[in-house]
């Protein structure tokens, strides 16, 4: 073992997670994070396998040990044993069972990159396995997950009870103000190794008032940037034309060049929609087609152009659907041929579903052959207009 002291410093870190009617609640971002990448000491090595016998390194303001070998460390304590670090106000590590028990402004920095916070921790089997109260995980994309407690299982799965889930950002002014939007869950499941966070008994909350009960849903961890299973889910609370809109998006990887979403949008002033976007990129071309379908319960008889012009229409209601996309293809080294399609059933219907290209006075969809050579260039299109 080895070990370091260094200067006490003025630090700060905010609480990660807050009991609240039996819940946990978000309150403002932990900074401690931040503070803890600051220091100096022994890096992460990712990718690299921890277990109990892994030496621990430390870095600690004040340290003690008693006869048994238990040792405690106060101040700005360091942890690092294997993949993960640790930081804390007080750690006390029995040497004999290598547990490790840590209070105080808890930080953990996964091998991911991943920074999870607690009011305490404790940690056994290179860290690989514990328990932590008040528990608080910073994920990508501003994801967060707080809990009242957590259970760390072969560094895999962390079980937690009592979980919030959310990706809105947290009113500074107001920490306690529930967000935008919430998912609330009895249970809640982060399956590390295969990137999957599943929720059981849940409630998706708006400003803090439950308007939909989930017995189970999965979801992929937001650190995943191409695998299948369900995105996202989306909320907005006013537009003009769907009023309250709720959007769920599936991600469907086939392969490794060619991948699926599907969206489905529920709202309350007119027809559900059901939308997809098809992307392959091959070796001689690509492909990226969108479209979708709704039932439109809107009748208004015209709209306002991008030119201000009152334009009647026709067939603004019922089943309306739209196409948009296009394709490129290399023929060979002198030649490529490719298509643009733009097409929609009704323009009402694309401003009410906010499809892209609404305002435009026409829709045009396009197929043209073009050809390189030395100092040479043709091009041969066809194109169709839709007003």
């Amino acid at each position: 073992m080895s070990k370091r002291r260094v200067s006490h410093h003025r630090r700060k870190s905010w609480l990660a997670a807050s009991m609240l009617a039996g819940t946990a609640s978000f309150g403002l971002l932990p900074e401690a994070y931040a503070t803890m990448q600051r220091q100096s000491g022994p890096k992460v090595v990712v990718g690299k396998p921890s277990s109990q016998s892994d030496p621990v390194t430390y870095l600690a303001d004040h340290e003690s040990y008693t006869r048994d070998s238990v040792a405690t460390w106060t101040g700005n304590v360091q942890v690092w044993q294997g993949e993960h670090a640790l930081r804390a106000d007080r750690i006390v590590f029995d040497r004999n069972t290598g547990v490790m028990t840590a209070t105080g402004h808890v930080a953990m920095v996964e091998p991911d990159g991943s920074t999870s916070f607690a009011s305490f921790v404790e940690l056994s089997n290179g860290m690989h396995d514990g328990v932590a109260r008040a528990i608080f995980l910073k994920m990508e994309d501003n994801a967060k997950l707080a809990a009242n407690g957590m259970r760390r299982t072969n560094g895999k799965l962390n079980d937690m009870g009592k979980a919030v889930y959310t990706a809105c950002e947290i009113c500074a002014k107001d920490p306690s103000r529930a967000p935008f939007w919430q998912l609330r869950a009895y249970n809640a499941t982060q399956d590390t190794e295969h990137k999957r966070v599943e929720f059981s008994h849940a409630y998706l909350d708006m400003f803090g008032i439950p308007i939909m009960y989930l017995p189970i849903f999965s979801m992929t961890d937001p650190s995943v940037k191409r695998q299948s299973g369900f995105l996202m889910p989306g909320i907005n609370p006013h537009d003009r034309y769907l009023g309250t809109y709720f959007t769920i998006p599936y991600f469907w990887a086939i392969d490794d060049q060619q991948d699926l979403t599907v969206q489905g949008l529920v709202s309350t002033r007119t027809g559900p929609q059901i939308s997809g976007q098809y992307r392959n990129y091959l070796n001689f071309g690509k492909i990226n087609f969108t479209g979708g379908v709704a039932y439109s319960t809107h009748k208004e008889g015209s709209y306002v152009n991008t030119f201000g012009n009152n334009v009647s229409g026709t067939n603004d209601n019922g089943i309306q659907g739209y196409v948009r996309g296009n394709a490129i293809f290399d023929l060979d080294d002198h030649w490529r041929t490719g298509a643009s399609i733009n097409l929609a059933s009704s323009a009402n219907y694309m401003r009410d579903y906010r499809v892209t290209g609404y305002g435009n006075e026409t829709l045009q969809s396009t197929a043209f052959l073009e050809g390189f050579g030395v100092g040479s260039y043709t091009r041969s299109m066809a194109s169709s207009i839709r007003g």
